[in-house]
């Protein structure tokens, strides 16, 4: 049977109002679905480093402090008040996880930098080499930074200073959605079309994301570059492809 608004007032009528814990307990399973849907955003990103049931527990705690402290009598609704602490929540647990220390990642983007700069004043990927020259270090420096960075499987939080933001990692959002969408007759082949109409690089960083399933650590090391850079390069990438005229073309 369809829950209708005034049903859904009463619960929280009942929890805020007069500590009902059945109307609460009903309101969790009402809104699960919140933490999944965020813990399912997250989990493609990280999940060298973090499995999506440990994602769901701490969205959950979000949850839960959600309903502690929202106020039905304020006129927002839930499910917005609610995304914003269970992301938080979220982002707290891949912080307490993070393997880098804020030194480590302050020279991890100090890398990143010189990468960017070098490949648009060499129009292409530079060598270990220059970018050693380029930072003012050996080349021992550079290449024990890449590893160190590659073992640690990079988690990437968002607002630390010094390392990769985890907007920058989670900011092809619904990129999923878009390749299943177009995996299918007319469809996947303006994909294809699309895709070849991309720079090489980002072409293949898109095509060993989204169709041959590998990491973006993996990526990293095939191109020789960080991980947090390949995060860059597959957000550019996805910019592009959306404003395809090939596929804005079979989605209008």
């Amino acid at each position: 049977m369809k829950t209708t608004q005034s049903t859904i007032d009463a619960l929280w009528q009942r929890w805020r109002k007069e500590g009902d814990l059945d109307a609460r307990r009903e309101l969790l399973g009402r809104y699960l679905g919140l933490v999944h849907h965020a813990a399912r955003e997250v989990a493609p990103r990280v999940r060298d480093a973090v499995s999506l049931e440990e994602l769901v527990s701490a969205g959950s705690l979000g949850l839960l402090q959600s309903m502690e402290g929202f106020d039905p009598d304020r006129g927002l609704a839930f499910s917005t008040f609610a995304m914003r602490r269970i992301r938080g929540a979220i982002l707290d647990e891949l912080r307490a996880r993070d393997p880098l220390s804020r030194a480590d990642r302050s020279q991890v983007r100090r890398l990143d930098a010189a990468v960017i700069e070098l490949e648009q004043r060499l129009g292409r990927t530079p060598d270990t080499t220059e970018v050693a020259g380029h930072l003012g270090v050996d080349n021992a420096t550079v290449l024990r930074l890449r590893h160190r960075t590659a073992a640690a499987g990079s988690v990437s939080l968002e607002g630390d200073p010094g390392g990769q933001s985890l907007a920058d990692r989670l900011g092809d959002d619904g990129a999923e959605d878009l390749f299943s969408s177009l995996m299918a007759g007319e469809r996947a082949e303006a994909l294809r079309r699309a895709l070849d109409d991309l720079p090489s690089r980002e072409r293949l960083i898109l095509s060993r994301s989204f169709f041959e399933e590998h990491s973006l650590r993996d990526i990293a090391a095939e191109l020789g570059v960080t991980e947090s850079r390949i995060c860059q390069l597959r957000a550019q990438a996805l910019t592009r492809l959306r404003q395809s005229p090939t596929l804005l073309a079979v989605q209008g």
